[in-house]
């Protein structure tokens, strides 16, 4: 990706979380951003280029990969579209097992204007989940966060941050967080800079999940 574009892309839809109100739209102003053009076609050029970047992550995962990891699994799926509370998204799912009770996925969310994120599902009765505090143990080394609201609600998850440290739990937590929730979902930021770099940290954290689940999982 040329550089001049990749830092528009990267400036323009990597800030934080801004909610809009209806008291700071000018009717003028939106008017005047329909005959941009060239933003439109800019817009349009960066969704195909981080689509592609997950079709280049994708067909690097083996499938022995997913059947070691999760015998059940679907397969993966690159995902789009431009309503996520009014900003488009990307969404690369591995393993795309949703069952409330043995399910598991893994799913990349590039989320405009918010950032990009691993998060991964556990459905109340998976495996992995059997030893809360390996889970606990793995999850806090890894970094993650322990989401605390429902399964798809981003908007509270990411810009309200229901999210808390995975250090922060301990098993008897963790036992009744599954109670409360009947699934755990893990969340964190993947940092980038340039296309490369991306696919790299994108590649690594789907390696280790993928990698961790059949030692963990029985």
């Amino acid at each position: 990706m040329p550089g001049s574009l990749w830092k528009w892309f990267c400036l323009g839809f990597c800030l934080d979380p801004l909610v809009i109100t209806e008291a700071m739209l000018d009717d003028e102003e939106l008017l005047a951003i329909t005959k941009n053009r060239l933003l439109f076609e800019k817009i349009s050029e960066a969704k195909k280029r981080f689509t592609r970047i997950f079709a280049q992550v994708a067909n690097q995962i083996p499938s022995d990969w997913l059947t070691k990891a999760h015998q059940n699994h679907l397969g993966i799926k690159i995902s789009k579209g431009n309503e996520l509370q009014q900003c488009p998204y990307q969404v690369l799912d591995v393993l795309r097992d949703f069952d409330q009770y043995q399910g598991c996925n893994i799913r990349v969310l590039h989320w405009w204007g918010r950032g990009i994120f691993v998060m991964v599902y556990f459905g109340k009765n998976h495996p992995c989940l059997s030893d809360p505090q390996k889970m606990i143990h793995w999850a806090s080394l890894q970094s993650f966060q322990v989401c605390l609201s429902d399964l798809w609600a981003y908007g509270k998850i990411i810009d309200e941050k229901k999210h808390q440290k995975a250090n922060t739990f301990s098993p008897l937590k963790l036992t009744n967080h599954l109670k409360a929730f009947a699934h755990l979902q893990l969340i964190k930021p993947i940092p980038w800079v340039d296309s490369e770099s991306l696919k790299d940290e994108i590649m690594k954290e789907i390696e280790n999940i993928l990698f961790w689940m059949p030692q963990h999982g029985s």
